[in-house]
């Protein structure tokens, strides 16, 4: 099993740029199971934490069932990775994780000597999100979004992930 990591602090977008990442798999990987917590796929409204198993044949034409999901920052969203990874038996996994802390140790934990990698998060601190005019923090922001979704889409697509 492979491990790609979306790490950060908390409220640093881990949980929206999974949600962009299943977006973009989904149109490849069409074949979906809902694992965890809710009925409701990404994007849902107000957002959700979720779990999605994908499937289907990655860039190498072997079959592969990726995990996506979102939330690592209590023991029920640990639990709920564990649970998923124990019934999917998926190939990929890709989760969040925190920077720091008892939630870090505990995924880590669930990894063990698996391989992973992981992209680091940051906040964006720019100020001035005064409307109508598009805002310094509002181009950062939509920046650093496009540049972290155009590395993670990297990472997948190649070696060792090869999606």
């Amino acid at each position: 099993m492979k491990f790609l990591l979306i790490g950060g602090q908390p409220n640093t977008g881990k949980s929206r740029m999974l949600e962009r990442l299943f977006l973009f798999l989904r149109i490849r990987y069409s074949n979906t199971i809902n694992a965890y917590p809710s009925n409701l796929l990404p994007p849902a409204r107000p957002f959700n934490d979720f779990s999605v198993l994908l499937m289907g044949q990655d860039r190498l034409g072997q079959d592969v069932k990726v995990l996506i999901h979102s939330a690592t920052d209590d023991m029920d969203c640990i639990d709920g990775l564990k649970k998923s990874i124990n019934t999917f038996q998926p190939d990929i996994v890709v989760c969040a994780i925190r920077d720091i802390g008892w939630e870090r140790v505990e995924v880590m934990n669930i990894i063990g000597n698996n391989f992973f990698t992981e992209i680091p998060l940051a906040r964006i601190t720019r100020r001035g999100k005064q409307k109508p005019i598009p805002t310094n923090y509002s181009r950062a922001i939509l920046w650093y979004q496009n540049c972290i979704d155009n590395i993670v889409n990297l990472v997948i697509e190649h070696p060792p992930f090869n999606l």
